[in-house]
């Protein structure tokens, strides 16, 4: 599988088949994801501030990897986060994580957002590596959640 027979594509399906495959590969990013429907994924694709962006095989359509860009404004400037990034793993080692970043990079430019962040566990170290080759920067700060 070569980068050619990958299209990069932003979501606009929100078919059962679609669902289905988000959920699998949602399930490579948390042990425990929350279900996904079709009307979650329709309200996405509505949505002006979200962006999902899906890998494909040509061949046979399936979906091998997905990003999710969330823009918002703030009172002093456009902001948007990444969320989600994943590529399947018969799909990884190929350059797809990079392509889904760059889409949503350019679409995030598109809208006018002037920064981006993300999020990734240290002990993702290729997907460190990926997120500083494009010109990421770690920042010195606390990040707090809450489970709700």
């Amino acid at each position: 599988m070569d980068q050619k027979t990958i299209i990069i594509e932003e979501i606009h399906d929100t078919s059962e088949e679609v669902v289905a495959a988000l959920s699998d590969l949602s399930a490579h990013l948390n042990t425990n994801p929350q279900l996904l429907t079709q009307q979650d994924l329709q309200s996405i694709v509505n949505s002006e501030y979200i962006h999902l962006f899906l890998a494909r095989r040509n061949d046979d359509k399936k979906i091998v990897g997905m990003i999710t860009l969330v823009t918002f404004r703030t009172p002093y400037k456009m902001k948007g986060t990444l969320e989600d990034l994943v590529v399947a793993e018969e799909a990884r080692g190929r350059g797809l994580g990079e392509r889904l970043l760059n889409e949503a990079i350019a679409k995030a430019k598109e809208k006018g957002v002037k920064s981006l962040t993300l999020t990734s566990h240290p002990t993702r170290v290729s997907a460190n590596k990926l997120y500083e080759r494009l010109h990421f920067e770690k920042r010195d700060t606390n990040v707090y959640r809450i489970n709700l």
